[in-house]
């Protein structure tokens, strides 16, 4: 399984004084801006200087925070009347922000899931204008000033605990139960009867139990996605332990 991108929700704010100075041309421009084009952000509403949003990043959220903030189509040719608006208001919100060195601050939680290289944080980063822009590079709009990162443990149970894979607690009988009938009662009827001879349905599920809880990749809990492809890597390497009849 592979992903180049990751999924962000949380919230971004403006400098309060900035905010106050420019609210208007503020509020317009986010009640109309269509950020989001393949990577980006989505815009639920905000109170005060706090914005909401949900997103996808090129990668992690941290790398496109350069552009997000910026519309779909930054490009003068081929415009709609929309369009032109979007971009004439934030060409006007851009400049300001440039002379008045203002920050906006941007707190999350991204993950990437993957086999190998996935993650889970919570991030607080700040982006200040990039006053260096070339003029024929109309994406970093903005430069990452700083970021912190608290890891929230990227393993099976702490992802499907937080709703964003599905998976099932092979400590729990409900999840065991769902997972031999979603997955493992077929898998394992068709397997040879030279296996099924040697070892019980029950072992299978105790040997996937101990690989659950012995390997951090899992914590315990086994994701829905490993068990794809004939029930996946995670049977492949537990079964050769289970116990025989």
């Amino acid at each position: 399984m592979t992903t180049t991108y990751s999924s962000a929700y949380g919230s971004f704010s403006f400098e309060e004084d900035f905010y106050n100075q420019n609210k208007k041309l503020i509020d317009a421009y986010f009640d109309r801006a269509e950020l989001r084009n393949t990577y980006g952000i989505d815009v639920e509403g905000h109170e005060g200087v706090c914005f909401g949003f949900d997103g996808t990043g090129y990668g992690s959220m941290q790398k496109s925070l350069p552009w997000v903030l910026s519309p779909v189509c930054i490009k003068d040719e081929e415009l709609s009347a929309g369009e032109k608006g979007q971009v004439d208001l934030f060409r006007k919100l851009y400049a300001l922000m440039i002379v008045a060195h203002t920050r906006v601050t941007f707190e999350y939680t991204d993950i990437a899931i993957g086999d190998g290289f996935g993650f889970y944080v919570r991030q607080k980063a700040t982006i200040i204008p990039n006053s260096h822009r070339d003029g024929s590079d109309l994406t970093n709009f903005f430069s990452v000033e700083s970021c912190t990162t608290e890891d929230l443990g990227y393993n099976d149970r702490n992802i499907i605990n937080a709703g964003y894979e599905n998976g099932y607690d092979l400590h729990n009988k409900d999840d065991i139960q769902y997972l031999k009938d979603d997955y493992l009662d077929d898998w394992y009827y068709q397997q040879t009867v030279t296996y099924r001879q040697r070892h019980s349905l029950d072992s299978i599920v105790e040997a996937l139990k101990k690989l659950a809880d012995d390997n951090n990749t899992y914590n315990g809990a086994i994701a829905e996605w490993r068990f794809d492809n004939d029930c996946g890597d995670a049977v492949r390497e537990a079964t050769p332990n289970a116990t025989e009849k």
